[in-house]
């Protein structure tokens, strides 16, 4: 119904916005020179993982978080690989 409609539209708007803060503290970081003088500028819970990770909790049948949280600092090698193959799996 309706009511479900609404529902869907507003965890896609809200996918959406965490998807584009996300790409935005990626931006931001590369800016900068260091990780240490990014984390320096970030509030606690602004880091791009966060966005991504909350993006993928709330539609986790969509890849594009996944593929932009290899991108966000911080990450290891393992972490990222996992995130390579869960994208691919969508």
């Amino acid at each position: 119904g309706d009511g479900e409609r609404e529902a869907a539209h507003g965890r896609e708007l809200e996918y959406e916005q965490l998807i584009a803060s996300g790409q935005d503290v990626i931006g931001d970081s590369m800016a900068r020179v260091t990780e240490s003088e990014v984390s320096s500028h970030l509030a606690p819970g602004e880091s791009a993982r966060d966005y991504f990770t909350r993006a993928i909790e709330l539609d986790p049948d969509r890849p594009e978080a996944y593929w932009l949280r290899v991108f966000a600092p911080g990450r290891t090698i393992a972490e990222r690989r996992t995130d390579v193959a869960a994208a691919a799996a969508r």
